[in-house]
């Protein structure tokens, strides 16, 4: 008889194991700070982390009380959904308040919301041609016009997951719920995208003005369904193309399945965490930003390994339609992740004709995050753009304390906007 494979554990899972068992050490901390100042330091940091362990356990599980809680009325956990709304809605839902619950989960959904939320799309190739329109629709929603944001939204999702997997949202909708499957996700679990998609492709063949609160696809599109015009079924839509965001990434790079099984960590392993993870602590509550910098141009002299050297090579790359070099500046996980990150850095910066510019401002805004201001000197545009400070596996660190890299996140470098005319004069 032979064992059944074993099944790698989840990132929650994993999480939750190493922190019990950060708990049952602290048992033995009254020991360990007898071995000089190191025991003592691993002892505060045993002692320091028994109290995560519920916390954990608490925020593991709020995806499927979410569901379960409001999956049959439209909505779903997803990975950017704010875990303090989705917390507000299991209450009021639990205590019988699922109107307040939904209208809670609808107010959301505002403008600066849609704002980060669609910014995080530019990261889905597929998304980016879309984006247009999808702006408009939240300036739609942002001024009350409910009703231009379902079709247009529920148009878009359709295309971007044609796009994506080569067949429709809404139909064949069995065979399509196996495909939003993937191991280790928050949207995509049974109880998440499959079931969402099921309730959204309904079918709906008699015309109705009753308002409704949920937006069926085939009822709006098709003329059925005349009650859509309303904040709880527009944020419904807004809801349903977020949750795909991490979906179409993993689905396109094609990370479905779970990866193979790693070895258990040791003891030693578990300790070596532990500590790792006090540093950086250590690390993040004694940095402190330095005031901000600039202006810089490409032939200034700029300290070596600083942010501000990272953006100007990133710039005269680009200034050089040299996609190759952009990429060596680009952040160490987007280049880890994406093998062909020069063609993306071709479709999505090639249009610009970059002739000169100047960075008017570098500003620290976290340990391992910096903010700079650039514009193009023609006047043509001003971009403001993100670096992050990273190891060699992509993981962002605290800058001088720890080895590691600034990269430019082009994602973000997307946000660019005309200057007015009143700034050039």
């Amino acid at each position: 008889m032979t064992d059944e494979p074993k099944a790698p554990k989840t990132s929650v899972e994993k999480t939750i194991e190493q922190a019990e068992a950060v708990a049952a050490l602290a048992k033995l901390a009254p020991f360990v700070r007898l071995m000089g100042p190191r025991g003592r330091k691993i002892a505060d940091a045993l002692t320091g982390a028994v109290d995560i362990v519920p916390e954990i356990r608490e925020l593991a599980s709020l995806p499927d009380r979410f569901n379960a809680a409001l999956g049959d009325r439209g909505w779903i956990a997803y990975d950017r959904l704010d875990v303090n709304v989705m917390r507000r809605a299991i209450e009021l839902t639990e205590r019988g308040r699922v109107e307040d619950a939904e209208a809670a989960l609808a107010a959301y959904y505002d403008a600066d919301t849609l704002s980060r939320h669609l910014h995080a799309m530019l990261a889905i190739p597929a998304c980016r041609p879309r984006m247009e329109l999808l702006r408009l629709a939240a300036t739609d929603h942002n001024e009350g016009r409910y009703h231009a944001v379902a079709p247009i939204v529920l148009a878009q999702i359709d295309g971007l997951v044609r796009d994506v997997a080569g067949q429709s949202l809404f139909m064949k909708t069995a065979d399509m719920a196996a495909k939003l499957v993937l191991w280790d996700s928050v949207a995509g679990r049974v109880g998440g995208l499959p079931h969402l998609v099921r309730i959204l492709s309904e079918g709906r063949w008699t015309t109705s003005a009753t308002e409704i609160g949920t937006p069926f696809r085939h009822g709006i599109l098709h003329g059925r369904d005349l009650g859509y015009a309303n904040q709880l079924a527009a944020a419904k839509t807004w809801a349903a193309l977020f949750a795909l965001r991490e979906w179409a990434l993993r689905y396109a790079r094609g990370e479905i399945g779970p990866p193979p099984i790693e070895p258990e960590p040791t003891l030693r392993d578990t300790l070596t965490k532990i500590m790792s993870v006090e540093r950086e602590r250590a690390a993040i509550k004694a940095w402190r930003a330095r005031p901000p910098r600039g202006p810089f141009r490409s032939r200034d002299e700029v300290t070596p390994g600083s942010a501000e050297e990272a953006a100007l090579r990133w710039l005269d790359a680009w200034r050089d339609k040299d996609y190759d070099g952009m990429a060596t500046w680009t952040q160490v996980s987007r280049r880890l992740r994406s093998k062909g990150i020069a063609q993306s850095l071709d479709a999505d910066f090639g249009f610009r004709d970059l002739t000169s510019f100047v960075i008017e401002t570098v500003v620290e805004q976290a340990p391992s995050k910096t903010q700079i201001t650039a514009v193009a000197e023609d006047g043509s545009a001003r971009m403001t753009a993100n670096l992050i400070f990273e190891d060699e596996n992509g993981r962002p660190v605290v800058h001088g304390h720890r080895i590691g890299r600034w990269g430019v996140n082009d994602i973000s470098a997307l946000r660019q906007a005309p200057i007015a005319p009143e700034e050039l004069s």
